[in-house]
């Protein structure tokens, strides 16, 4: 009998607590904006071609050393100008 009781008890506590409805809130519908990226931004880095194998075997140590300290520096200078574009292209999403 006790068992009934809880089956029933149990059913209705179930039963009452699935037909309570939530209270909807009001919404306005949602506006995407769409924010056109300046083409100067979009740009491909260019990145300078090093010398050639045969060219740069024929150097001497020092000028070996010499010619891949400044291509390096070149490769830095590219990619800070990249980070750059990647930071105005960061801001002008942050401003929409």
């Amino acid at each position: 009998m006790i068992t009934k009781i809880t089956i029933i008890i149990f059913t209705l506590l179930i039963t009452g607590c699935s037909s309570i409805q939530p209270s909807l809130l009001p919404t306005s519908p949602s506006k995407i904006v769409y924010v056109k990226i300046p083409d100067y931004l979009l740009e491909k880095c260019a990145v300078d071609k090093p010398i050639d194998q045969d060219t740069y075997m024929k150097l001497t140590l020092s000028q070996r050393e010499s010619i891949l300290t400044e291509y390096i520096i070149i490769l830095y200078s590219t990619i800070s100008k990249c980070n750059k574009q990647i930071e105005k292209i960061r801001n002008i999403n942050d401003n929409k």
